[in-house]
């Protein structure tokens, strides 16, 4: 009975995002491939990807008070936020972005209450290098 009460709310949500991915796919698996104005479903498909991930942190922030963040390119990096993917550095020539994030791979999570991080945004990170020059011939 503990094991449910902890478990239901992240069921739920869960289900729920299957429901709209579900009903997404179902709509646009129904569209006549003839008739379809591509660049506009494309289009029609990523708004409503896009609204899922919201409604989804929105669930997240109001159920589990938990929130969703993304760090900035050209944002320093910082371990106590950042996770940098192994092997996975973005080389640079320009010693002002050494240890900036290059890519924001995905987003973390935060605990609004206890401001930990729940899960550390992974990012790249550029690696400064000096430029070797150019020999001509």
């Amino acid at each position: 009975d503990f094991f449910v009460k902890i478990t239901q709310p992240y069921l739920k949500a869960l289900l729920d995002l299957h429901s709209r991915f579900n009903s997404t796919y179902t709509h646009f698996d129904q569209l006549d491939n003839s008739e379809c104005n591509w660049e506009e479903l494309y289009g029609n498909l990523m708004k409503e990807f896009k609204s899922a991930i919201m409604a989804l942190s929105d669930r997240a922030y109001n159920d589990f008070g938990i929130e969703y963040y993304e760090p900035e390119i050209g944002e320093e990096f910082n371990r106590k936020l950042h996770q940098q993917l192994q092997g996975d550095s973005v080389e640079t020539t320009n010693p002002e972005l050494n240890t900036k994030i290059a890519q924001v791979v995905c987003g973390g999570f935060i605990n609004i209450d206890t401001e930990k991080v729940v899960r550390y945004a992974r990012v790249k990170v550029y690696k400064y290098t000096e430029a070797t020059p150019t020999t001509e011939s």
